[in-house]
């Protein structure tokens, strides 16, 4: 079911919904609102900033005529807005304008203008009132203009070709981005329940992306919406901006809250600007996609500063989202054309086939197409008096004459729709099997005759952005609203629920209902449907292998069983073995080596025991599926997937039949792919965690190595050893012993590098194999004096040019070299041995005479490093299993092999071997590499 909060206090929303954000009286600070009226266009209203881009106090602007504060040619352009003729509402007008006052900055302005609705009129004026909103242009203003009109006409260029809905959008917000450099453009569409999706978006590279999140409906709320269509683009500038107030003359005092509905500077409500600011967003421009009259999307865009969007570019965005909805409408009217006329040749069909005297049930179930592959549906039943007949996945036949009686009580107009039959919890007491949406029709006024469509659950996951379940936080002590803080994905998934009946497949069934009923009416004498139904039931029994080879023909091998009365009424399953076997298909008998005649008419449990098969095959309940492992004569292993499905059941008073059919497909490739990846990934997760606890591990231990060297620096550096120098050989020695700790824990980490990026091994470098273990041995000879052992190494007399990464291997064949003297007792011997196997594969192998390999040290050569159980630090033991770990890992890494004789008590040999295709040639050397 649907993820739910359990922690969220009952809110009421419908304040929301019912604040008046049009009437706030407030206006953005970037601009200037007048409102004037009288026949001198006196100033009525204006905002308090007026100084700002008129030169004028507000307190000096009200009360006087416009003239006073605009130059005579605005006023003139403003006088004819008033004149007494048809003006579209919210039909605005643009012209420059000067002040009568000089401003700072120039003084250009750009006015926009639009009428106050009817309001001058209603209180005795004879013309209406002007809402007049200024804005500070450059001088430069019509040349900047003109640069817009090309970035317009490759936004539009794109709106014009293709029919995909989406790609549509996509092309549409890549255009307003290249238009208005906003840093997010979105294509935002509203669904049935006012809930809006993200099905586009253009954003900066860096930027989380939005596109296929969805959105409650209460984050645009009705009043919201409703001004979205009657004022088709908003801006916001400036988030952070401070709101700007209207005053008021004293003949406009005590008038009704001044509507701001229909002006660009409005200034929005502060609960949707503190959503803004959870979202991050600093400045935002709105354009409404209106189709068919109705608001249908929006295009929002989002920026990350302050950004003021000049007049042109508002009314260039305007002008294509115009574009785009127009042209939404055009793709959204074709679906509808294309639908009609679907549904129009069904019904067409469907009368030529009455008029030949036809089955109707058998055209409605079994023709060419079926009703179910026109509405897209699972199921179909048909109810005639007491005879009930259903064709694919419809809920039991015996339950279905009370569940469609049910249904009929709470019909609307003859028609009963649900896509959520189990949620709906108007059938909690009926098994409806794998049903989860009807569409019933109940033509006629008797009762008698009813039609009805079933749909199978569909699991949707939807991507809200932010839990849908908390829209909003109550502040605990104010109960104060303010919206959501977090927009992080939050996935919902809904079971149990059907796709929703869409109003053409309603119509379409509706109509066909009533084709049903005339043709009930025309052959009453004959019994009409109930006849047609019988008819239909005997014409299956009699073709049922061509109804498995050909109606229902599939990849799949599918076997064809008759329910008997053993199983449960609702079909869950439970009494399947008796079931009868009545039909296979050719995919089956060759799948299975099978002929008809061995299985027909035996019980189901009996077929599965002779192809060995599971039983629990026959106790699939309906709808089922399962996955099961079969041994094939032919082809070993197989993973096949059963799927249960029903195909015919009819119900007569007491008589029942019902058939369904097992489809069995062969998934053994895709099972055994995944396994593969499921395994591989695990190795990764796995590898990738002991890097990460290693990386963890190897920087714990690198304090105590340095926070030693840096102790015995301070010694060394005060003056009070001079006096001492014994102390001077002392504390070099324990200088050398960290500081040689450090550089192995460097070194591996700088083989953990190497693995990290492992295609260095693949590629790299040409050396001499023989040279490098020489170099190794002759180094390490003195270690192996130090401890009194015996040192012998043994190498070919030619060279052996390998290519690899030369410094990973030189790594992983000290580390072993090393390892074999440190656990060799004093007195043992140690043997190194390089030669060349009779396949061409160089073979490197290190013998000694220790006490063997712990479990640990053996684990690690066996394979790469994993993460492992630890207390947070390395012991010796565990830094040397690490060691050998990375050792395994670069030699992995070129392809070779590791192999491992370790004998308790008498010593351990190592043989490392690589590939033949790493060396790219060996000769005789001038000189032997040996040594004892």
């Amino acid at each position: 079911m649907t993820e739910t909060a359990t922690d969220l206090p009952t809110v009421d929303l419908s304040e929301c919904d019912q604040e008046p954000i049009h009437l706030l009286e407030l206006v953005q600070g970037h601009g200037c609102l007048l409102v004037v009226g009288g026949d001198s266009l006196c100033v009525r209203q204006v905002s308090e900033n007026a100084r700002d881009l008129l030169g004028q106090s507000a307190e000096d602007v009200l009360g006087r005529p416009l003239t006073a504060v605009l130059d005579d040619l605005a006023v003139a352009d403003l006088e004819a807005l008033r004149e007494d003729v048809p003006w579209p509402e919210n039909r605005s007008i643009g012209f420059y304008a000067r002040p009568r006052t000089s401003v700072a900055g120039g003084g250009r302005l750009r006015v926009t203008a639009h009428r106050r609705g009817g309001e001058g009129a209603e209180r005795g004026h004879e013309r209406p009132d002007l809402i007049v909103e200024v804005e500070s242009v450059p001088e430069t203003d019509e040349e900047d203009a003109e640069l817009t009109y090309e970035a317009e006409s490759i936004a539009l260029a794109s709106l014009t070709e293709g029919e995909n809905l989406y790609q549509l959008l996509n092309q549409a917000v890549h255009g307003i981005a290249g238009l208005t450099d906003y840093d997010r453009v979105m294509a935002y569409m509203f669904h049935e329940d006012w809930s809006g999706e993200i099905v586009a978006e253009c954003c900066n590279p860096d930027m989380t992306p939005f596109l296929g999140l969805r959105y409650p409906a209460s984050d645009i709320p009705a009043q919201a919406r409703q001004l979205y269509l009657s004022m088709l683009l908003r801006v916001i500038v400036d988030v952070d901006g401070l709101n700007v107030p209207m005053h008021r003359a004293p003949s406009a005092v005590g008038e009704p809250p001044l509507d701001l509905g229909g002006a660009i500077l409005r200034s929005v409500s502060s609960y949707h600007i503190e959503y803004l600011r959870n979202m991050g967003v600093k400045a935002t421009l709105v354009a409404s996609l209106v189709v068919d009259g109705e608001l249908w999307g929006l295009i929002a865009c989002h920026h990350d500063t302050r950004k003021e969007v000049p007049w042109y570019r508002r009314e260039a965005v305007s002008r294509v989202a115009a574009r785009l909805s127009d042209r939404i409408a055009d793709i959204l009217s074709l679906q509808r054309t294309r639908v009609r006329r679907r549904s129009k040749r069904f019904l067409v069909l469907l009368g030529l086939a009455l008029a030949e005297n036809a089955n109707p049930v058998h055209t409605l179930f079994f023709g060419t197409p079926r009703l179910s592959d026109v509405v897209r549906c699972q199921g179909l039943a048909l109810v005639v008096g007491d005879r009930v007949v259903t064709c694919g996945e419809a809920p039991p036949v015996e339950v279905l004459p009370a569940l469609m009686a049910r249904a009929a009580e709470h019909a609307e107009d003859g028609r009963f729709v649900s896509h959520d039959l189990v949620g709906g919890g108007l059938f909690d007491d009926m098994p409806v099997g794998s049903s989860r949406g009807m569409l019933a029709v109940f033509p006629g006024d008797g009762g008698r005759l009813a039609l009805a469509c079933f749909r199978g659950e569909v699991v949707r996951e939807v991507h809200w952005g932010g839990d849908p379940n908390k829209p909003v936080e109550v502040d605990g002590a104010s109960q104060r609203l303010s919206p959501r803080k977090s927009f992080n994905l939050w996935r919902q998934v809904v079971h149990d629920q059907a796709s929703p009946w869409e109003p053409w497949a309603i119509r379409l069934v509706s109509e066909i209902a009533e084709v049903l009923v005339r043709y009930e009416a025309d052959n009453r004498a004959v019994d009409g449907l109930a006849r047609a139904v019988q008819d239909q039931v005997v014409r299956f029994e009699t073709s049922l292998e061509s109804q498995v080879e050909t109606v229902f023909a599939a990849d799949n091998g599918l076997m064809l069983v008759e329910v008997t009365a053993d199983e449960n009424a609702d079909g869950d399953g439970g009494g399947g073995h008796g079931n009868r076997v009545v039909a296979v298909n050719q995919t089956f008998r060759t799948r299975f080596d099978v002929d008809q005649d061995d299985i027909e008419g035996c019980a189901m449990g009996h077929v599965l025991r002779q192809l060995g098969l599971p039983k629990a095959i026959a106790d699939l309940p309906r709808s089922g599926d399962m996955d099961v492992e079969w041994w094939s004569g032919e082809s070993g292993h197989r993973t096949l997937q059963v799927h249960r499905r029903g195909l015919f059941a009819y119900v007569d008073g007491s008589a029942r039949r019902a058939w369904v059919t097992y489809a069995f497909g062969d998934v053994t490739r895709f099972h055994r792919t995944r396994r593969a990846l499921g395994a591989a990934r695990d190795q990764a997760q796995a590898r990738s965690r002991g890097r990460t606890e290693f990386l963890a591990r190897l920087a714990r231990e690198l304090r105590g190595p340095l926070q030693a060297i840096q102790g015995y620096a301070t010694l060394l550096e005060n003056d009070d050893l001079a006096a001492r120098p014994d102390h001077f050989k002392s504390f070099a020695h324990e200088i050398g012993n960290h500081s040689g700790t450090l550089l192995n824990l460097l070194n591996n980490i700088l083989d953990l590098s190497r693995l990290d990026h492992g295609a260095s091994g693949s590629a790299g470098e040409s050396f001499d194999l023989t040279t490098m273990v020489a170099e190794i041995c002759q180094q390490a000879a003195t270690a192996a004096a130090h401890g009194g052992l015996v040192w012998e190494w043994h190498m070919p007399n030619e060279q052996i040019l390998v290519q690899g990464d030369a410094g990973a291997l030189r790594r992983a064949f000290e580390t072993l070299v090393y390892k074999a003297i440190v656990v060799s007792p004093a007195g043992s011997t140690v043997l190194v041995r390089l030669t060349m196997e009779r396949g061409g594969e160089p073979r490197l192998s290190v013998n000694d005479s220790g006490l063997g390999l712990s479990d640990e040290e053996l684990l690690a050569l066996q394979r790469p490093l994993e993460a492992r159980p630890h207390d947070g630090t390395l012991n010796d033991d565990q830094l040397g299993s690490v060691s050998l770990a990375l050792v395994r890992g670069l030699v992995d890494l070129h392809g070779g092999a590791i192999a491992v004789t370790s004998t308790p008590g008498s010593g351990t040999t190592v043989h490392v071997t690589l590939p033949r295709h790493r060396v790219l040639g060996h000769d005789n050397a001038p000189e032997a590499g040996a040594g004892l």
